[in-house]
């Protein structure tokens, strides 16, 4: 009887069992392995907009980095941290809030699977400017003068101008190089000793904030003057002595006059150009290069010459062309005024040493007519009379038309090789 009811008190008791566990419910949170901060922030209270950290998923570190203006000015030790997101499932250790940002520390996230990701939170100072170098030097020894380098931000170069007259008295695998001035703190891959500056070598420049930047450093032999160009000759050929270019040093450009008795022998589309580079040396240390040196070209129109000294100083010419040329100036010989375009007319009185003309006007045509309109006169040069050598007629501005002649005005003669000269026409004059 016994054993019936103890059999009967495990079965009910099964019972329950199974009832209890068929009841319980699944949780439905699914189980997560996200480890990935995506956005984090430290500020000086929890209320400030504060600053994100700077997220390196491959090294696990996180970097604030704080205004360079605050240095000073904030407490490290009390700033708050807050994740704004990340895991929705994941713990963090140790709990954040109030830290001590004073110096690196790890935070460690677990995920809800149990994965478990250690970021090393740190700040830094920034102000986003990438460091510079202002001055460096180097010389045969420390102590000596030294020279100074010629820095390109912008390509990033440092270059040494050792003048000349060293070449042959330095040795570049024993320079001593020193930095003068630069971004202060910043660190230096080098800030002073002895380098080979043969080939050249990279300096790099690494600021507080961890922004860096890298300096191709290399030197040159270099006197700094510009190359010239003084003998330059067109002709058929090189073979043949041809017509020396006239060059002007400060405007840096150079013409051919051939002489107007040459006309037409040559094709000046097609004429010979060569510089005599043996008389054009560039100081002690070398021929200078050209470019382009010699060969059959087009002097009708301007071209650019560039000539390179042996220490890479450039200096660009602008060719402005040949032209047929004697240098006569052209002048005015007749030229005559009338009442109107049909006469009475009065020839010019022509200065040519003040190159002056004036209109010598008399009789009793003038005198004895009142609507005599000196303001507005017919003027004309009679050009047949006024060749210009055996070259042709030269052009006049203005040439004719109805003038004022109570004040005086201009006249351009050009001649047909481009020679100019200029008149200045009084007026007219009453004569007894």
């Amino acid at each position: 009887m016994k054993f019936h009811k103890y059999i009967t008190a495990l079965i009910w008791v099964v019972l329950f069992a199974v009832a209890g566990t068929s009841c319980q419910k699944a949780d439905p949170r699914p189980v997560r392995d996200d480890t990935e901060i995506e956005t984090i922030y430290c500020a000086e209270a929890p209320t400030d907009e504060g600053w994100a950290g700077v997220i390196d998923y491959d090294n696990n570190m996180i970097v604030f980095q704080i205004p360079t203006e605050k240095e000073g000015e904030i407490d490290l030790t009390e700033l708050f941290v807050w994740i704004s997101s990340g895991p929705i499932d994941a713990v963090y250790s140790p709990k954040l809030g109030q830290c001590d940002m004073s110096r690196p520390w790890d935070l460690t996230l677990t995920a809800g699977n149990g994965t478990k990701r250690v970021y090393t939170l740190s700040t830094v100072f920034y102000d986003g400017v990438v460091p510079v170098v202002d001055e460096v030097l180097i010389a045969q020894n420390e102590g000596d003068t030294g020279w100074e380098a010629v820095i390109d931000n912008t390509a990033n170069t440092i270059t040494f101008n050792i003048p000349m007259a060293q070449i042959g008295t330095v040795d570049l695998t024993q320079m001593y190089f020193w930095i003068e001035s630069g971004t202060d703190r910043a660190a230096y891959s080098l800030e002073s000793g002895i380098v080979d500056m043969t080939n050249p070598w990279q300096l790099t420049l690494t600021a507080a904030d961890g922004i860096q930047r890298t300096y191709t450093v290399s030197y040159r032999y270099y006197d700094g003057i510009k190359p010239i160009i003084t003998d330059s000759y067109v002709y058929y050929s090189k073979d043949v002595i041809g017509w020396p270019g006239i060059v002007d040093n400060d405007n840096n450009t150079i013409i051919f006059d051939i002489p107007c008795s040459q006309y037409p022998n040559f094709d000046l589309e097609n004429i010979y150009f060569w510089i005599d580079a043996p008389n054009n040396r560039h100081g002690t240390y070398g021929t200078p290069t050209y470019e382009p040196e010699e060969g059959r070209l087009d002097m009708t129109k301007p071209f650019p010459l560039t000539v390179t000294a042996e220490d890479g100083t450039e200096n660009i010419y602008t060719i402005l062309g040949a032209r047929y040329y004697d240098g006569i100036q052209p002048v005015i010989t007749d030229s005559y005024v009338f009442k109107d375009d049909s006469g009475p007319g009065w020839a010019n009185r022509v200065n040519n040493y003040e190159r002056t003309i004036i209109y010598e006007l008399s009789g009793p045509t003038v005198e004895g007519d009142p609507d005599y309109d000196f303001t507005n006169m017919w003027w004309w040069i009679d050009e047949p009379n006024n060749r210009h050598g055996t070259y042709g007629s030269p052009t006049y501005e203005p040439s004719s038309g109805w003038m004022d002649m109570t004040q005086p005005f201009e006249v351009r003669v050009t001649a047909w090789d481009g020679t100019v000269t200029v008149y200045t026409v009084l007026g007219v004059e009453l004569m007894p």
